[in-house]
């Protein structure tokens, strides 16, 4: 009987310091998306790994105005790229370095440099 609550307290244990130990980290971007035309554009944020040509899907958000998007990303230290698209435009990309557990990424106002594309 004694050993029922010993074992369920020490499972409890590691079950706690696994949740801390092996942890995801979060990436948080906000800023601004200022078009000069009145139309709609459609638009997204995404986030990729340097080594990666295109992002994956799960990581791309629709973005318009002022936007704020978050990304769970790998616990460990390393850079990313953060691309803004509009269709119709050419996308602006930035390379960031993540810091464990959480960086913030304020990406102020974007604006044409997004030039129209062919």
């Amino acid at each position: 009987m004694r050993r029922v609550p010993q074992v369920t307290l020490i499972l409890l244990g590691v079950a706690c310091s696994g949740c801390v130990a092996f942890g995801d980290g979060l990436l948080t971007v906000k800023g601004e998306l200022t078009l000069t035309d009145s139309r709609a554009i459609a638009c997204t944020l995404s986030l990729a790994n340097l080594d990666e040509k295109e992002p994956r899907p799960y990581n791309v958000r629709p973005i318009t105005g002022k936007y704020f998007a978050d990304f769970t990303v790998a616990p460990t230290a390393r850079d990313y790229r953060i691309i803004v698209s509009c269709i119709g435009y050419d996308s602006v990309e930035r390379t960031i370095h993540f810091m464990p557990p959480v960086t913030r990424i304020d990406l102020e106002a974007i604006s044409p440099p997004l030039k129209k594309g062919k």
